[in-house]
């Protein structure tokens, strides 16, 4: 988000977010408190991406789906091993 605010702090301000942005940023801290360990990552652009495990996918998304059209969704179901030493 470092960059997102270096770009809100020059001169002209400007910034890649929209509403939604913040919308789902909000939502995943909503499901934090809510007991959901799950966590939130960006690039360049407006676009949020949500990590999550997969025992816990499925109520993020339900909780999604209450802000959001199902069109807006990118279930990824990319399966992490963990970290990986590389010699």
């Amino acid at each position: 988000l470092r960059m997102h605010a270096t770009n809100l702090g020059s001169t002209p301000p400007f910034t890649y977010l929209v509403q939604e942005s913040y919308d789902v940023m909000a939502l995943v801290h909503e499901c934090r408190e809510a007991g959901y360990p799950c966590y939130f990552t960006m690039d360049a652009g407006p676009n949020v991406k949500i990590l999550v495990e997969k025992k816990n996918k499925q109520q993020i998304i339900d909780k999604l789906l209450t802000q959001f059209d199902n069109n807006q969704i990118i279930d990824s179901d990319i399966i992490a091993t963990g970290i990986e030493i590389i010699e």
